[in-house]
């Protein structure tokens, strides 16, 4: 009867082994992938992602207010150079190790406009670069 009962209760904690969830990052596989730009499933349950040599639209620059005559709208694309998986607040390169995303990249910025000490088209650069361990 002892034997019986630890048995049962061998049993029972491997089949609650086999019930436990596996973690988030393994069930992003199972999550269907979208590009920028789709529409994304309604649940949330989705992974970004941005091909390798396919350039992709990541940013929009828009220009309007009452200097201008209409509102001006430009496209800003990119070429990713190797895969970048999107879930959330987290990065991938490789669906397999994920970081958060602002703890992956290092991200510096510059803004200049027209004015009498700058008189040429001002610019927005943007530079995004993957931090090295």
């Amino acid at each position: 009867m002892k034997r019986t009962a630890i048995f049962a209760v061998f049993v029972m904690v491997l089949g609650g082994c086999a019930t436990v969830p596996v973690s988030w990052q393994e069930d992003l596989k199972s999550y269907p992938m979208i590009e920028l730009g789709q529409t994304p499933p309604a649940d949330g349950k989705y992974v970004v992602h941005l091909p390798a040599g396919k350039p992709v639209e990541v940013m929009r620059v828009i220009l309007e207010g009452d200097l201008f005559a209409s509102e001006t709208v430009q496209e800003v694309r990119v070429t990713p150079r190797r895969d970048i998986y999107l879930y959330e607040s987290w990065m991938s390169f490789d669906m397999q190790s994920w970081k958060k995303t602002k703890a992956s990249l290092s991200r510096k910025w510059d803004f200049t406009m027209p004015s009498h000490k700058n008189p040429k088209a001002g610019h927005i650069k943007i530079i995004l670069d993957e931090k090295k361990e």
